[in-house]
């Protein structure tokens, strides 16, 4: 950006918790049909816990899930909340990390 530009950059704390599923390929090979269907119902039952925690899903990578959170406490509530979610037959397994600090993001204004 060069000075005087009306770009400007907004800039705010945010928690980013990634999640997938344990083994997701071994599990796929051994029955793809089943493994599609419990991810279904596993987001269905996660969907509802990452709203009330004011997260939003920013990207997802088949097995994978990016959420984004104002807070860490939000996230660390909502990650420990998607590993309550009971299984079902054979269960999803999540992998869980969380990373915090600035979050920023060029807009444009115009004048």
């Amino acid at each position: 950006m060069q000075a005087g530009s009306p770009d400007r950059v907004e800039r705010r704390l945010a928690a980013i918790l990634a999640a997938d599923v344990a083994g997701y390929s071994r599990l796929m090979e051994n029955d793809e049909e089943g493994t599609a269907r419990l991810l279904r119902e596993h987001r269905a039952a996660a969907d509802p816990l990452i709203a009330n925690r004011a997260g939003r899903i920013v990207k997802t990578t088949g097995d994978g899930v990016l959420i984004e959170f104002p807070s860490v406490v939000g996230a660390v509530q909502c990650a420990l909340a998607l590993t309550s979610i009971p299984p079902q037959g054979r269960g999803l397994y999540l992998s869980l990390e969380e990373f915090s600090g600035l979050r920023s993001r060029a807009t444009s204004q115009r004048v």
